[in-house]
C-alpha cells in the first residue's frame, strides 16, 4: 500500500512530493484541449497542507465565469470542495474536513448526473442529483492556486491525476492503496 512520510505520500519511485509555499507556487499544465471534459471526470491527490482556514486550491481549470472543474479545501469550513460548472451553472460539494499537517488521499467526481467526495477512500455522494454536461474553458490547469479565486496551497501536494470518466469508490480505493488505476481515461498524472 501507500506509505506516507513527512515529505511524501503515495506509491511513486521519486520518494518526493512538491512543496508549495501558500503564497507564489504552483505549477501550470497548460490549457491541452485533452485536459477539458465534458460528461464526467475524477480529480484525485495526495495532500498535506499546513493550514486551513484558507481557500486552498488543489487542481484548478477555470472557465468564464465559473470553473470548468476544481478541487480545493473551502476556506469556511475547512472541508474538501470540488466546483464544476455543470451547463454553465456553479455547481459545487462541500464534505469532509480536512486536518492541517496530516496526510489525506482526496478525490472529486462527476459521472453526468452526481457529483461524489472522497477522503481516504470514504465516499460523500451529493445529495442533489445535478444532470448535465460540464461546461468546456480554454484556459489552463493549475496545481496549487487558481487564476482566479483563493489562496495558492500551503503544504505538500503529491500523485495529482486527472480522468474524463468518474472512478467508482473500489477504484478510488485502489488509487489510494496502490497509486494507479490502468485506464485509457487517464488524461494525466503528475506524480510531483
Amino acid at each position: 500500500g501507500s506509505a506516507c512520510t513527512i515529505d511524501y505520500c503515495g506509491t511513486t519511485t521519486n520518494q518526493a512530493a512538491l512543496s508549495f509555499d501558500g503564497a507564489s507556487d504552483y505549477v501550470d499544465l497548460g490549457g491541452a484541449s485533452n485536459l477539458s471534459v465534458s460528461s464526467a471526470i475524477t480529480m484525485a491527490a495526495w495532500i498535506r497542507s499546513d493550514v486551513i482556514g484558507a481557500r486552498q486550491v488543489i487542481v484548478d481549470k477555470r472557465g468564464a465565469p465559473y470553473y470548468e472543474y476544481a478541487l480545493r479545501i473551502d476556506a469556511t469550513t475547512g472541508n474538501l470542495y470540488m466546483a464544476l460548472s455543470i451547463d454553465g451553472v456553479h455547481t459545487s460539494l462541500d464534505h469532509f474536513p480536512i486536518t492541517a499537517g496530516q496526510w489525506h488521499h482526496v478525490a472529486g467526481t462527476f459521472d453526468g448526473t452526481t457529483m461524489r467526495l472522497y477522503l481516504n477512500g470514504e465516499e460523500y455522494a451529493s445529495p442533489t442529483p445535478t444532470p448535465g454536461t460540464i461546461t468546456g474553458s480554454a484556459y489552463d490547469v493549475l496545481i496549487g492556486k487558481s487564476d482566479q479565486w483563493g489562496t495558492p496551497f500551503d503544504g505538500l501536494i503529491d500523485e495529482v491525476q486527472i480522468w474524463d470518466r468518474a472512478l467508482n469508490q473500489a477504484e478510488i480505493e485502489t488509487l489510494m492503496l496502490r497509486g494507479l488505476v490502468a485506464d485509457p481515461d487517464l488524461l494525466g498524472r503528475w506524480a510531483l
